[in-house]
């Protein structure tokens, strides 16, 4: 009965092992992409969905207990001492739980908690924090610390940075809005006084128009009132020229009785001298007798 609940053990704890080594690799791919990301932001461009599914896989990675950056594991390694003290009474992985042998299954520590840890579980070394040339054993458990400290970082990094971002962007768009409600209250004030302008223009066309009707009719009672002084005009010089005729018909009347005048005064001239004639001749009795008979 042992026996059967120490294999079953044996498979959760192999199964347990490869879940954990399947989401150790997801970690890397997750810290690499980041990384490159923060190594390398203009080969990438970083939206905010890509930020939430980074934060959902680093939440994925948080998933019984988030890494305290504050950890003895990530400011130094433990003394000789403490490795000794911590090396006693482990007979077996603390990961997979297999027990160690002398020669085959070799007991490993870790620098960092001082767990003692199969060749399987580990195989990476890691740069000691207080010498920086220096690279020494980690087990899994504390390595996939350092990864989820990475994640974390890199991630909380990134996150301050796309808020800080973010913000910029907000104030930016809450300046464009500014902008934007400006330059709609210039174009709607533009507008009313377009409105207001083509009014006036319109009125103005409107007094216009009706001048050049008021115009119109005045011309053409004007060019009426011009055609009756024509006709006027016309009559007159008619009469004009009518009076004129009778005029020169007169001066050649005046004259003729000028010429007649003129030939009966000849003639009272010349009866006058005759008459003077007679008045001084002898016979002027008889010339008088039959001037009385010529009367």
């Amino acid at each position: 009965m042992h026996s059967r609940e120490r294999a079953q053990t044996t498979l959760n704890i192999e199964q347990n092992y490869k879940d954990y080594q399947i989401k150790k690799l997801d970690d890397l791919e997750t810290v690499n992409e980041q990384e490159e990301v923060v190594q390398n932001p203009k080969n990438k461009s970083f939206s905010i969905d890509e930020m939430e599914k980074l934060k959902f896989q680093s939440l994925a990675v948080q998933d019984n207990d988030i890494v305290n950056k504050e950890d003895s594991i990530f400011n130094n390694i433990l003394d000789e001492e403490t490795l000794a003290k911590c090396e006693k009474n482990q007979k077996e992985c603390i990961i997979c739980h297999r027990s160690f042998g002398k020669l085959t299954f070799k007991k490993r520590q870790c620098k960092f908690c001082g767990s003692c840890v199969c060749k399987d579980h580990s195989r990476k070394k890691r740069q000691d924090p207080q010498n920086k040339e220096k690279f020494v054993r980690v087990c899994d458990i504390c390595d996939d610390k350092y990864i989820r400290r990475t994640v974390q970082g890199t991630y909380m990094e990134r996150r301050e940075q796309l808020i800080n971002e973010y913000n910029g962007l907000e104030a930016q768009a809450q300046d464009l809005i500014r902008q934007i409600k400006s330059k709609e209250q210039t174009l709607e004030t533009m507008q009313i006084l377009q409105m207001n302008r083509t009014s006036e223009v319109q009125q103005q066309q409107n007094n216009i128009l009706f001048k050049i009707s008021k115009t119109d009719g005045q011309i053409t009672k004007f060019q009426i009132e011009e055609q009756q002084l024509l006709q006027d005009i016309n009559r007159i010089d008619e009469e004009i020229g009518l009076f004129q005729h009778q005029i020169k018909y007169k001066q050649e009347q005046s004259v003729l009785r000028q010429q007649q005048d003129k030939k009966l005064q000849k003639e009272i001239d010349k009866l006058e001298q005759e008459i003077s004639e007679l008045q001084s001749h002898p016979e002027r009795e008889k010339i008088k007798f039959s001037i009385d008979q010529y009367d």
